[in-house]
């Protein structure tokens, strides 16, 4: 007799799994005790920096919070729940709340000092330049004699 698997529930497993993984990242991190949620990243690299984008929709900007410390990107915040009230008392909530958590660690190559973040659309964009590089350059070597 052949098993039928459901495709939500193994989702739904992996999700779980995902976020007991991040939060016991966060826990040895330090800074969270617990992350509810991770939002999905995406990462680009352009010749001039590193351009890191995450979903955070519904999340006000003051409540996202990101620092850098050892070559470690860290972003934290929370999505709170919009209290509302319904007259038929039916909520079904989908989306997930509270705390979330990433970590990525920088290339030698970024500049940490001139990083900039801003949101567009529920999007979180941060720019992380690259540190400018020293040209090479050739050395004209010069006989001394020639000028005698």
């Amino acid at each position: 007799m052949s098993r039928v698997v459901q495709p939500w529930s193994l989702l739904n497993q992996l999700n779980r799994e995902l976020e007991q993984f991040v939060g016991q990242v966060a826990q040895s991190e330090g800074d969270l005790q617990q992350a509810q949620w991770v939002p999905a990243v995406d990462i680009e690299e352009t010749p001039d920096a590193y351009v890191i984008q995450a979903d955070v929709p519904g999340v006000d900007p003051k409540d996202i919070e990101i620092n850098v410390e050892n070559g470690l990107l860290e972003i934290s915040g929370e999505r709170k729940l919009q209290k509302e009230v319904d007259e038929r008392g039916v909520r079904r909530y989908e989306r997930v709340y509270g705390r979330f958590y990433r970590s990525f660690r920088l290339p030698e190559s970024a500049d940490i000092d001139n990083i900039r973040a801003k949101t567009d659309r529920g999007v979180l964009v941060i720019v992380v330049p690259k540190k400018s590089v020293a040209k090479p350059r050739k050395i004209t070597v010069e006989d001394g004699e020639a000028g005698s």
